[in-house]
């Protein structure tokens, strides 16, 4: 079974306002979509600390995930904050850029399953009402601020067609508490304080000043009740604790309380590190159980 693939497709042009303009080079997605009739679409965000990290490091998991599940999947790029900043200088992708670059992309595939006008061509199509998602490390964190309601933040809203057509997420290895991060690897301060503000010199302690920022402290968006979240974590992570997935499991769990969505969680059948879990054969299972919501 072959493949439909678009690369490197320009989602923000539209957004430019300007006829014919190319758009930010980070504003890309990649798409593969199998020859079956209407499959649901999984979009995976990558992670990379908010600095790093591209899509094209997960085109093989794209691939092997849409063979395996019959399923579309884009995997989406966002602008990402300057790993050096000069000290004093204003960063120019901060907290909550890439999230809106996500969440630009995510309004870019759903009109493009519908109409597709001044777009590249879609030969092969996918349920726009189907939409599911990933999150790798940082880009868990980038999923629960769109899909979630961060109190502390000034953003447009997620469109509700597009909360209404979202089943489920997935958030693998993902970073959620950012003082309890810190307070485990107090180095880290280096890639969070450009996005989310502060010194990295590392001089200060992070305390709670991060808390407004850390997804376990947001609440249940509007529209967002039905939801299946699952939480997922492999034994072999050396690079984020386990700390991160129980406050976030036990966040979403009194979230959903009552509620048509549930929570689920994984946390002792993965055992590859940070990255390589992504490509564990069980990875896949968890990403089927989802696709079965």
């Amino acid at each position: 079974m072959s493949l439909y693939e678009l690369l490197d497709v320009q989602y923000d042009t539209a957004a430019s306002g300007e006829a014919g303009s190319s758009g930010h080079a980070q504003r890309r997605l990649d798409l593969f979509v199998p020859p079956v009739e209407a499959p649901p679409l999984l979009v995976f965000v990558h992670g990379g600390a908010w600095r790093s990290g591209d899509k094209s490091e997960h085109t093989a998991l794209a691939r092997s995930l849409a063979l395996q599940h019959s399923t579309a999947v884009a995997v989406v790029n966002y602008r990402l904050t300057e790993r050096n900043p000069p000290p004093g200088e204003m960063v120019e992708v901060r907290h909550p850029m890439h999230a809106l670059d996500v969440l630009l992309a995510i309004e870019f595939l759903y009109d493009w399953a519908g109409e597709g006008e001044g777009k590249p061509e879609l030969q092969k199509s996918f349920d726009r009402e189907k939409l599911y998602f990933i999150g790798h490390s940082c880009g868990a964190h980038i999923l629960t601020t769109l899909f979630l309601y961060p109190p502390a933040l000034s953003l447009p809203p997620t469109p509700s067609h597009i909360l209404r057509s979202t089943h489920a997420l997935l958030l693998a290895e993902g970073i959620y508490s950012l003082p309890l991060l810190l307070e485990t690897f107090p180095s880290y301060i280096e890639f969070i304080a450009p996005p989310f503000g502060g010194s990295s010199s590392g001089s200060s302690s992070p305390g709670s000043k991060y808390d407004i920022f850390s997804a376990n402290h947001y609440d249940l968006r509007p529209g967002g009740e039905h939801m299946h979240w699952w939480v997922v974590h492999s034994e072999g992570d050396e690079l984020v604790d386990f700390e991160q997935p129980e406050v976030m499991f036990d966040s979403l769990e009194i979230l959903l309380e009552g509620e048509e969505g549930e929570v689920h969680q994984d946390w002792d059948t993965l055992k590859g590190d940070h990255y390589k879990t992504l490509d564990e054969p069980r990875f896949s299972e968890i990403v089927g159980e989802m696709l079965a919501v």
